[in-house]
């Protein structure tokens, strides 16, 4: 998630925030006073998932490597 405001919201601020023409296509969250927007859905996290499974599958039966997430960081190497 990343942060919006850095500011201290109340709940009715939140609101009225979240219900401008300029937010109508984001998702916000409260949270702790702050507002968060979300990046991802559970829709896009589930056809993630599926695609890495199979990735994951196809990579391992052809002995390609390994796979990660995200967050899981890469080395790019020149041709074999």
């Amino acid at each position: 998630m990343m942060a919006v405001q850095s500011k201290r919201y109340t709940v009715e601020e939140f609101d009225e925030l979240v219900m401008l023409p300029e937010n109508a296509d984001k998702l916000l969250e409260y949270v702790g006073g702050e507002i968060v927007e979300v990046v991802s859905n559970n829709y896009s996290s589930k056809i993630a998932m599926r695609i890495g499974a199979r990735l994951v599958l196809f990579v391992e039966e052809k002995g390609l490597g390994h796979v990660t997430g995200a967050d899981g960081g890469y080395k790019v190497l020149g041709e074999r």
